[in-house]
């Protein structure tokens, strides 16, 4: 009998597929899991258009002892519309976390790709994964070739913290209105359509399982003179997604337990406890004409003050190293994070020649 079984996960697999994302830790200066509750199949609409889970079963023990997605959606690759593959959610519990396993699931997921041939493939994996980034980039025999594309930034900005800074002159705010709803879309596709694998969105995804958690009123804009310069949404997950975290190391223990004194006498706000979610929302939908800072500048001042009294300590926003506006965020207190962008190419797969666009991905999409 077979020892191992790869496979297409189910709805039947939710509770155990959960389960797997609960107890496998990111180890760093503070351990996190990231959850998918109350449902591991409900969360992954807002991956893309497509979403498939595949699952290792470890037949003897009848447990699932890894799991990986893949993702197709719609969205940029060198200034035109292509399908693009995007690979996450690998979890290999831990002893079985060995270059057999490894393999299996890097032959399985070519199997999937050479069924449905996409013109690219990409992945982040965090900095903190160190032994994932060795594995993938020490280029093993029957494992996929996985090439540098450059660092993405994923900081956690505190809420409580920020200094009040100049706001250029010239520039109106507005909240999102099913008015504007054609209007925003077709601007963070216009800046979208300048960067590479930035997703390509529908007005008609708002409300739908694609933007789940999203409303129109979510939406900070910039204008100037009457014209749309800035979007930025702050997209609240909490209710299908979670980050916990498992353990502080000593440095962070000590940085709590001062920040949660302070938090009784000053506007900061306590730092979790471990085994506690964490209360924060992403930037999404980013688009600033130009990528001018100061119009970047001017919505998160906004987007800070709007949230600040909110049950949010901190929004995370993703940029890659490349893009200018990554300026802006060394301005505010943060916890930095940062992972490693790829592309992903299969034996006896071209790989897709690249031009010089920076690279955007929507954080709150991964």
């Amino acid at each position: 009998m077979t020892k191992y079984i790869l496979e297409e996960a189910t709805e039947a697999d939710d509770a155990s597929l959960r389960e797997l994302m609960r107890t496998n830790i990111m180890p760093g200066p503070i351990s996190v899991t990231f959850r998918r509750e109350p449902s591991f199949f409900a969360a992954t609409s807002i991956f893309g258009d497509e979403c498939h889970v595949m699952k290792c079963t470890d037949t003897q023990k009848n447990s699932i002892i890894t799991l990986a997605s893949r993702v197709r959606y719609k969205g940029n690759l060198n200034g035109k519309i292509a399908d693009i593959g995007y690979y996450s959610d690998l979890r290999i519990t831990p002893e079985y976390r060995n270059g057999t396993i490894l393999k299996r699931v890097s032959n399985y997921m070519n199997d999937v790709h050479n069924k449905t041939l996409l013109p690219i493939y990409i992945t982040l994996i965090l900095d903190e994964n160190k032994q994932a980034q060795e594995l993938f980039l020490a280029k093993r025999a029957g494992l996929a070739a996985y090439n540098p594309l450059g660092k993405f930034l994923t900081p956690l900005i505190r809420l409580d913290r920020q200094k009040k800074m100049p706001l250029p002159a010239g520039l109106t705010l507005e909240m999102g209105n099913v008015e504007k709803i054609e209007e925003v879309f077709d601007f963070v596709n216009l800046y979208n359509s300048k960067k590479q694998f930035a997703p390509v969105y529908l007005a008609s995804d708002l409300g739908s399982p694609r933007l789940k958690g999203l409303k129109i009123e979510d939406f900070f804009l910039a204008r100037k003179n009457g014209e749309l310069v800035g979007v930025i949404a702050a997209w609240d997950q909490e209710s299908f997604r979670q980050t916990h975290v498992e353990k502080y190391g000593t440095i962070f223990r000590c940085v709590r337990s001062f920040n949660n004194c302070l938090s009784y006498i000053t506007s900061l706000k306590p730092m979790p406890k471990e085994g506690e979610k964490i209360p924060y929302f992403y930037a999404s939908h980013i688009a600033i004409k130009d990528d001018d800072k100061d119009i970047f500048r001017f919505l998160i001042q906004h987007l800070c003050d709007a949230k600040r009294q909110g049950n949010w300590h901190y929004f995370v926003c993703g940029l890659h190293e490349k893009n200018p506006l990554t300026e802006v965020l060394s301005e505010y207190n943060k916890f930095d994070a940062s992972g490693q962008l790829y592309s992903v190419c299969f034996d006896g797969s071209e790989e897709t020649v690249l031009d010089n666009r920076i690279p955007h991905l929507e954080i709150a999409a991964l």
